[in-house]
């Protein structure tokens, strides 16, 4: 225990007498060309520990300007993210309403080139059955619609309202096996009735006469027969062409031009009857 006071206290004695040599040699004049043994001895030990403490200083403040530089660099890339999103939103908002804008002037035009009173309705849902082929819309017998009456979008034929309530409808598609749309061949007028099938993803043409002239690809349109649809409006295209020979007729495959599970605004037909003079066309 006494060797280790006597060693504490020659370390003591020596950090002293540096203090002491240290300050002597700070506090001289600088003006002073002053270069004696002693403020050299005291300058060569000064300079090292100098050195090391700038080094060290520089050591830990290049730690800290580097901590902080990371902090600034997480904020600015979080705030980055942040904005990305919100442009990435934005850009979504902007292409919505852009399709939005275009089925909406699609429905304009179609309206402005159908001279009967047509009733815009959004598709607010789908059949949930197994079959899914009809859809719900946003008016109802409050705005003039009822049973049987027929559904129109830009593209052709969707189906007839088959149910109402107050302010909303079921719309029953072109495809479903219990519908039906007496149609013309667009080329020859050829007539016949458009009925769905069973299958539901396309319709048959009935009752065409076997020497009526009907062609892969004709287009079909409503022939203003019965009521529900006035005339012109596109029911599909035909794809296939059968002949039965056991009956008077032929038998016709036609694809839909609507795509019905991408509808989200429709027409419903108020009337098919052509308006009169004093109405508004």
């Amino acid at each position: 225990m006494k060797g280790f006071y006597k060693r504490l206290q020659i370390y003591l004695f020596i950090i002293l007498l540096f203090s002491i040599s240290l300050f002597l040699l700070l506090s001289n004049d600088r003006t002073k060309l002053d270069n004696n043994p002693f403020s050299s001895a005291i300058l060569e030990l000064a300079a090292p520990v100098q050195n090391l403490t700038a080094k060290t200083f520089n050591f830990f403040r290049s730690i800290v300007d580097n901590y902080l530089l990371l902090i600034n660099i997480r904020k600015e890339n979080l705030l980055l993210k942040k904005r990305l999103k919100e442009l990435t939103y934005e850009n979504q908002r902007l292409k919505e309403m852009k399709y939005t804008n275009i089925r909406l002037k699609k429905m304009l035009d179609f309206k402005q080139n159908i001279s009967f009173p047509l009733l815009p309705a959004n598709v607010i849902g789908m059949d949930s059955s197994p079959l899914g082929n009809s859809i719900f819309i946003n008016k109802g017998t409050a705005q003039g619609v009822k049973v049987g009456m027929g559904v129109v979008a830009p593209e052709g034929v969707v189906g007839y309202v088959i149910r109402t309530s107050r302010n909303f409808s079921s719309v029953i598609f072109l495809t479903d096996r219990s519908s039906g749309v007496n149609g013309l061949v667009q080329r020859s007028r050829a007539k016949g009735v458009v009925k769905g099938t069973i299958a539901g993803n396309y319709c048959e043409v009935k009752y065409l006469l076997k020497e009526v002239d009907v062609r892969k690809g004709d287009l079909m349109v409503t022939s203003g027969i019965g009521g529900k649809f006035p005339k012109g409006v596109v029911i599909g295209r035909v794809d296939k062409i059968e002949n039965r020979p056991d009956t008077l007729f032929k038998m016709a495959l036609l694809t839909p031009a609507v795509d019905f599970y991408k509808l989200e605004e429709v027409f419903v037909v108020l009337s098919s009857m052509r308006p009169d003079n004093n109405t508004k066309r």
